[in-house]
């Protein structure tokens, strides 16, 4: 049986990302903002409790483990029904990311997507599961953040550490496509308020066209209808 490598990815995701992209509720920014870090929760909220038990397995049994999931793709109807219909999007300079991340002893890497045999081949030997998942998952194109820390560290209840991250880092908010353009206006400047207040500079807040393009003709036939990035 071959090894969950994950081989089978398109080799049109082999070029490395310029950005990285975070799916947040919008009640979830002004944190972010206000302390210019990334938590890195506790999963165990996760809607896929199986995913989440195959992922952790092998971790120390007194350590917790923090996982933030990140994208590689700018934008699609999956990602904001699924992770932040009435949210925003984060979009981080990758190189400068991971940075933050090592410096923060924490590790941020690429999911790899494998065939169920390959996926059952893994469990039944024992092998780590943190960056691998089915091929069903494949849309979701997921980076990931994360660390493994004793119980007695952990930043809060809920987070296990909290990623530092400068301005410069931070390159784009996009709002929900979801909002009407009424809401979209008041929201927009609720951010813009935000990063005033923190003295964030240079941070574009811009709506998400998704539903502006043509392709939403046959939104109903597309599974993953995606955005074009400028």
């Amino acid at each position: 049986m071959a090894k969950a490598t994950g081989r089978n990815q398109d080799k049109g995701d082999e070029r490395p990302p310029k950005y990285l992209y975070r799916y947040i509720p919008f009640e979830r920014l002004a944190e972010i903002l206000m302390r210019r870090e990334i938590p890195i929760p506790r999963p165990q909220d996760w809607n896929d409790q199986h995913d989440l038990r195959n992922s952790i397995r092998g971790a120390d049994a007194d350590d917790v483990v923090g996982i933030a999931c990140f994208t590689s793709k700018c934008g699609t109807s999956f990602h904001w029904d699924l992770f932040a219909k009435y949210g925003v999007r984060l979009a981080f300079d990758k190189k400068k990311l991971k940075e933050r991340v090592e410096h923060a002893e924490a590790k941020l890497q690429k999911v790899n997507y494998c065939s169920n045999d390959e996926y059952i081949d893994a469990l039944n030997n024992g092998k780590p599961l943190l960056f691998v998942k089915r091929n069903q998952y494949k849309p979701e194109r997921e980076w990931r953040i994360t660390c493994q820390i004793s119980k007695e560290k952990m930043a809060t209840e809920n987070v296990v550490k909290f990623i530092p991250f400068e301005w410069g880092d931070l390159k784009k908010i996009t709002i929900s496509p979801h909002y009407s353009i009424s809401d979209y206006y008041f929201y927009k400047a609720m951010i813009l308020n935000m990063l005033e207040s923190v003295g964030a500079k240079n941070v574009q807040v811009l709506r998400s066209p998704l539903f502006e393009s043509k392709k939403i003709k046959n939104a109903e036939a597309e599974l993953d209808l995606e955005e074009d990035e400028k």
